[in-house]
C-alpha cells in the first residue's frame, strides 16, 4: 500500500486482508477441530471418545466464531475486526505461554501463524481505518470502502 494513495484504496485493500485472514484462521480452526475425531475414528475403527469431542467442540466453535467475524468484517463492521485482532492476540498469547508452561517446549505453529496473521492484518485494517477518518473532510464521516 503506497503512502499517497487513495485513502479509500487502502481502507478497501486493508478490508480485505482482515477478511481473507480471519477467514483462513476460521476453516483452519475448523480443521484442526474435527481432524483429531477423524484420525481417531480412522485409526481405532471405535467410536470417539468424549475427551476429544470436548477438545474438538471447542476447537470448532472457535473456527465458527472467526468466520462469523469474517461475514461481519465484509459487512464493514468495525467491532468484529476489533474482535477478530483481541481474540488472535488471546490464542496466540495462550499458545506462547502453554508451549512455554507445558515444559516440552514445542509450539503448534499452525494456529500461532494463522492467529498471528489475523491480528496483523486486522490491526492494519483499524490503523488504515482510522488514518482514513483523521484525513476524511467532515465529522463524523467515515470512508466507504
Amino acid at each position: 500500500m503506497a503512502a499517497n494513495a487513495d485513502p479509500r484504496k487502502r481502507v478497501r485493500e486493508a478490508f480485505q486482508l482482515a477478511q481473507g485472514a480471519t477467514l483462513c484462521m476460521g476453516l483452519g480452526l475448523l480443521v484442526w477441530g474435527v481432524a483429531p475425531a477423524a484420525v481417531q475414528r480412522i485409526a481405532s475403527r471405535t467410536a470417539v471418545d468424549f475427551q476429544t469431542l470436548g477438545v474438538c467442540s471447542v476447537t470448532l466453535l472457535l473456527g465458527m466464531t472467526f468466520v462469523g467475524l469474517f461475514v461481519l468484517i465484509r459487512g464493514r463492521i468495525e467491532w468484529a475486526m476489533r474482535a477478530a485482532l483481541w481474540t488472535g492476540v488471546f490464542l496466540l498469547a495462550g499458545s506462547v505461554l502453554m508451549s512455554l508452561l507445558g515444559g516440552g517446549g514445542t509450539l503448534s505453529l499452525f494456529p500461532a501463524l494463522l492467529a498471528g496473521a489475523t491480528v496483523f492484518t486486522n490491526w492494519l485494517a483499524i490503523t488504515a481505518l482510522n488514518a482514513a477518518r483523521a484525513e476524511s473532510p467532515g465529522p463524523g464521516s467515515t470512508p466507504s470502502a
